[in-house]
């Protein structure tokens, strides 16, 4: 955590990508982020697909469950922008909410599963992977979703996380390991 400080601390204008398995504090870490530095946060949970384009097809595809191509457009085309206007996708609703344009920062991260997606990969200036234990995980996902929503990640979600680490090799392209994330 401490090296990823010191980059915030002394770096300006610059785009960090931070991605890892479901409950491995990413969003913990953001939040921290968010509040202590100049650092403006998106999550990829708000861009997630819409149900009528969730294909067999798409899904196949590593990472095929994020909305890329809005999250290209709204987010990574419009970095050198004063204001970025991002949506969020609610998923109870299945409907995109629009939201009021957001003041870029001196650091921009977006953190969430997917978030090191190759089509991003060239407009990181840091790429950063959280790293947790299968039980650890396990025990996190039950403790802030519940058992109901754990049996879903562990048949679903999961398995398509796992598939797109393994499948586009996220893990060698990143800058900086973390383990365990909540090491404040």
């Amino acid at each position: 955590m401490n090296k990823l400080i010191d980059y915030i601390k002394n770096n300006n204008n610059k785009v960090i990508g931070l991605d890892g398995p479901s409950g491995a504090g990413k969003s913990t870490i953001a939040l921290y982020l968010e509040e202590n530095y100049d650092v403006l946060v998106f999550h990829t949970d708000d861009y997630f697909l819409p149900l009528e384009r969730k294909t067999k097809k798409r899904l196949e595809q590593p990472g095929g469950n994020l909305d890329y191509e809005r999250m290209e457009k709204e987010i990574f085309e419009n970095l050198d922008k004063d204001l970025i206007y991002s949506n969020k996708f609610n998923c109870k609703t299945n409907q995109l909410e629009e939201q009021s344009p957001i003041k870029r920062k001196s650091i921009v991260l977006i953190e969430g599963v997917y978030s090191l997606h190759p089509r991003f990969q060239k407009y990181y200036d840091l790429k950063v992977f959280l790293e947790i234990d299968k039980e650890e995980q396990l025990k996190r996902i039950a403790k802030r979703s519940g058992d109901k929503m754990l049996k879903r990640f562990i048949e679903e979600w999961i398995p398509l996380e796992d598939s797109y680490f393994a499948d586009l090799n996220i893990e060698e392209s990143v800058n900086l390991f973390m383990k365990n994330s909540y090491l404040f």
